[in-house]
């Protein structure tokens, strides 16, 4: 499975041109947001909106909500992130938006 990754560093204003500039060159149009940050902080509501306004639906793929950045334990931090990869590299199911 080919993946490619794009950063995106500006949230606002929203960078629409240099995105879809990004990703032109792809013939995949499947895309994730991936965060490392349970889904309730980080970016991905504000994203969401700007993105599924300008290209459509958009996955994510990332820690449940949770009222904590952190788990707690290492060894649930490490399952957590062993499911964000999973879901980013095609062995895991895809989070509903």
């Amino acid at each position: 499975m080919d993946v490619a990754l794009i950063r995106l560093e500006q949230f606002y204003p929203w960078p629409a041109e240099a995105i879809a500039k990004a990703l032109a060159a792809f013939k995949s149009k499947e895309v994730l947001w991936v965060q490392e940050e349970p889904r309730n902080m980080g970016a991905w509501a504000h994203v969401r909106e700007y993105w599924n306004a300008d290209w459509g639906y958009l996955h994510y793929a990332g820690r449940p909500a949770s009222a904590s950045p952190a788990v707690g334990t290492t060894s649930r931090h490490n399952a957590e992130q062993a499911e964000v990869l999973a879901q980013v590299f095609g062995e895991g199911k895809r989070a509903a938006a």
